[in-house]
């Protein structure tokens, strides 16, 4: 099992109550689906586990979270703190947007908060700085403005994501490169994206990588937000069917004209809108539908591959069991199968 979390990095440190599953700090379980999620205390996405990794503490965790005295929960989700400091989230029936504001709430509103802040921060400095030049010459405070700046360009530098620009060559999606990325949604149906840079050959992602780049470019662009449009997004995600659905017709832009306002030179008949101009909603629910669907295919990829093992295991046992019987006994047991 990874020890990382799979979005920022972060560690997901450690506990020694589930003894199937000494990991995490924060375990949500849903013992009727089978699924077990480490949360991470850093960015709180949470961390799906390896199949195989998962019934035993399941089982564990439904009984810790039943012993523990310490708990609030509703008809579709509850809340345990154990005496270690181990926090247990249970998973019953929840409505799509509980569920939402569980697992994705906690991710906005830290990452909004962090953001303000840090903008705090930068505007006080930039003002400090403004104000000691005007006044006094203020060396520190310029030099203390001038590093302010220098950690923005920093950040705008900051790699996002690594794409394929041609068979022999990569590119790496930076910070300040996502005002330029927009969606191309073909006539055909496909969809793909377009970066333009300054001095250089645009950038196309197209296929499989479309999906990759978006998860790691919206956690950037939704900077900022509020419960309504987490509400808004929730809401429309099930008005459109689910996620699959949602993410399909954002993308294949067939509902969200509106945000596609503003475009770039024209391809061939593509319809184009910037990534940046969507509303906040559409962005916060795309971001939510995408990892959703990430979910749902690493989950059909472990049951393709649990189903292939099971069968090979069948076939196994029953050659093993066979040749325990007596020689005639499949002729017996097809002839008399059907009698009483």
């Amino acid at each position: 099992m990874y020890s990382r979390c799979i979005s920022c990095n972060g560690r997901l440190g450690s506990n020694t109550v589930v003894e199937a599953f000494p990991l995490g700090r924060r375990l949500a379980f849903d013992q009727e689906r089978g699924r077990l999620w480490v949360v991470c205390r850093r960015c709180s996405r949470w961390n799906l586990t390896p199949i195989e990794e998962r019934w035993e503490a399941i089982e564990e965790c439904e009984l810790l979270f039943g012993r523990s005295v310490r708990r609030y929960s509703t008809d579709n989700i509850g809340l345990a703190r154990h005496g270690s400091g181990l926090d247990l989230v249970r998973v019953g029936h929840p409505k799509g947007g509980e569920f939402a504001f569980w697992r994705y709430g906690d991710v906005f509103a830290s990452r909004w908060v962090r953001n303000a802040v840090w903008a705090s921060v930068g505007a006080i400095a930039g003002t400090v700085g403004a104000y000691g030049t005007l006044v006094a010459g203020g060396a520190t405070l310029v030099g203390l403005s001038g590093l302010c700046n220098l950690g923005v360009v920093i950040n705008l530098a900051r790699p996002v994501v690594r794409v394929q620009r041609s068979r022999y060559e990569t590119f790496t999606v930076r910070r300040g490169n996502l005002g330029k990325l927009y969606v191309v949604s073909h006539e055909d149906g496909t969809t793909a994206l377009r970066l333009d840079l300054w001095g250089e050959p645009s950038v196309r992602i197209t296929g499989g990588d479309v999906a990759p780049v978006l998860l790691k470019a919206l956690p950037v662009l939704n900077r900022s937000g509020s419960k309504a449009d987490l509400d808004h997004a929730v809401g429309e995600i099930f008005e459109q069917g689910g996620p699959g659905a949602f993410a399909e017709n954002a993308l294949a832009d067939r509902r969200w004209k509106k945000w596609a306002s503003i475009r770039p030179k024209p391809i061939e008949s593509a319809e184009v809108g910037y990534v940046a101009s969507m509303p906040v909603h559409l962005r916060l629910g795309l971001e939510m539908a995408l990892a959703e669907q990430r979910e749902e295919e690493a989950l059909a990829g472990e049951l393709s591959a649990l189903e292939a093992a099971w069968r090979e295991a069948e076939e196994i046992a029953a050659i093993a069991d066979n040749l325990i019987l007596p020689e005639n006994w499949l002729a017996f047991r097809d002839r008399h199968r059907g009698g009483a």
